[in-house]
């Protein structure tokens, strides 16, 4: 049976809670919690916390399951691939930057005060993490620790073949989950 590491879980698990109560609560939880841009220059409702507390609101159910979904598609193999502790400050280091990304847009746009919420920041930043170690993968199945070759990094649209590429030397993303493996076709 397939069993979800433990990082990955309790992310699940927090978000589904934090969801939960913000519906028990009627969404009270959106003013102190979300991320507040900055209207027209200033900090209105904005405060530190709410770089990372923003990761774990959500605006509807279908918002809080697709998140979800790509944190477990996703997320799984690579805390599997990378460790718990790596993969973890990797998740908040994605979900904190993608908060200042919005508030350097939000200046830069110069819009009105708004609330971000959401744990897309941080997926998008495993789908990163997974779709470079999966592209190096398709070619030569690289890890962080394994020495593969200076091109081995290269888009994997941009590479043709890679002299590694034998089953037996592709350790890093080998799951039982061979539908992930498809864009590989395309290389």
């Amino acid at each position: 049976m397939f069993a979800m590491p433990p990082v990955t879980q309790a992310l699940i698990i927090v978000n589904v809670l934090v969801f939960m109560l913000q519906l028990a609560t009627g969404n009270q939880l959106i003013g102190p919690f979300a991320l507040w841009t900055f209207g027209g220059g200033q900090a209105s409702n904005f405060h530190v916390w709410q770089l990372v507390t923003y990761g774990f609101l959500h605006g509807n159910l279908t918002h809080l399951f697709f998140n979800m979904l790509a944190l477990f598609m996703f997320g799984s193999d690579i805390e599997r691939l990378w460790g718990p502790r790596r993969y973890l400050v990797y998740y908040f280091a994605c979900v904190v930057s993608a908060a200042l990304a919005q508030l350097a847009v939000s200046v830069l746009m110069s819009s009105g005060s708004y609330p971000t919420i959401g744990a897309s920041g941080g997926v998008f930043g495993v789908l990163l993490a997974f779709g470079m170690m999966s592209c190096a993968g398709w070619s030569c199945y690289c890890s962080p620790r394994s020495q593969c070759g200076p091109g081995c990094w290269l888009p994997c649209t941009v590479r043709s073949s890679c002299s590694w590429g034998s089953p037996a030397r592709r350790p890093a993303l080998r799951t039982s989950r061979t539908w992930a493996e498809w864009p590989g076709a395309f290389c």
